[in-house]
């Protein structure tokens, strides 16, 4: 078959720039999922969204042979795609480019006008993929633009069934009877989101520390939680000539339950959140394995960009170009799986 080289959104539409909650287009740009010949750049097919896709798309290899399986896409008016390049996740047979499919797998409220505008980070656990992504509008991002007083931007973790049959409806992120709300629910008690549990994800509301408060950065999975960061209008000081970028804010939380990750060595019951010196706006969290060098030293794998988890421990600083070693938590504890008795 063709190379499957390079999978695009249509990008920014200019439209979005009107400071109103819902702007009216003439003509929708950027409404589309490009896949194109790396080698060539020919098209290889295209799917229409409702909004513009000015985020990246994410893909994702169930069977870890070298070739992305899914794309997610999200738009500007809140809703996530799924591209399908296989039959299926039981026998997972490539398809030919004319066989490729996609639909609409779930969406927010449109008439709370929350925005993707970056990618969703993805893993894969059980014919289900956790879908990560939060709502915001970085080009409106001060106190005189509308989604400060109209948007109540939230943080999403939905879990996508990939065995779901074509023609299913479209999930609500909204609905708090499909997905949890898990806004003030912080705690490692808090009943995790598993591969086989009947919700369909969870989300929490972005304004507990601050009204206006977006998501500004793609998110990142690693270790069991999620991260991703922020920036909220905060006024100048009076008498100040001075201007201020904002309070930058970065996330860790349990990846199945929403609980804070940050001041503990774990992956749950500590903080939520914690501020960047500065402010402004965070770059997305990557990750990434440095190799060690000399003797004595080990290659480790790092996270870079997001808020330090022990940030605590260090006078409660952190900067957006910092680096944290990345080690899960993985219990030592073994049991016996197989015991073999001589016979007479």
């Amino acid at each position: 078959g063709e190379l499957l080289g390079v999978v695009v959104g249509g990008g920014y539409d200019r439209c979005e720039e009107h400071n109103v909650a819902n702007p009216s287009c003439d003509d929708t740009k950027g409404n589309f999922i490009y896949i194109l010949n790396a080698a060539t750049g020919a098209l290889l097919r295209k799917f229409e969204t409702d909004r513009a896709v000015a985020a990246d798309i994410a893909m994702v290899d169930i069977n870890n042979d070298g070739s992305p399986d899914y794309a997610y896409a999200a738009d500007t008016g809140g809703n996530i795609y799924r591209v399908d390049f296989i039959d299926g996740p039981t026998t997972k047979i490539q398809r030919d480019k004319d066989q490729w499919t996609y639909r609409k797998v779930a969406a927010t409220d449109p008439e709370k006008n929350r925005k993707f505008l970056f990618a969703p980070a993805l893993l894969y656990s059980q014919n289900k993929v956790y879908v990560a992504l939060g709502s915001g509008d970085r080009e409106r991002p001060m106190e005189d633009d509308y989604p400060f007083d109209n948007v109540v931007n939230r943080f999403y973790v939905y879990v996508d069934n990939l065995a779901t049959p074509a023609g299913t409806g479209v999930i609500p992120l909204d609905d708090a009877t499909v997905m949890h709300d898990y806004t003030t629910s912080s705690s490692c008690t808090t009943a995790p989101v598993l591969p086989d549990s009947t919700r369909k994800g969870w989300f929490m509301d972005l304004n507990q520390s601050g009204k206006g408060e977006q998501t500004v950065t793609s998110a990142l999975i690693a270790g069991g939680m999620v991260t991703f960061s922020t920036n909220r209008p905060v006024p100048a000081l009076e008498s100040s000539c001075s201007t201020t970028l904002g309070e930058a804010r970065g996330y860790w939380v349990n990846l199945l339950n929403a609980s804070g990750a940050i001041g503990v060595a774990g992956a749950c019951g500590g903080r939520r959140s914690s501020v960047f010196v500065g402010g402004g706006l965070p770059p997305s969290p990557v990750f990434a394995n440095s190799v060690g060098l000399g003797s004595g030293t080990e290659n480790a794998s790092v996270v870079l960009g997001a808020v330090q988890k022990d940030s605590e421990n260090k006078g409660g600083i952190s900067t957006p170009i910092e680096s944290q070693p990345m080690r899960p938590a993985i219990t030592l504890k073994r049991k016996r799986a197989y015991t073999y008795t001589k016979g007479d």
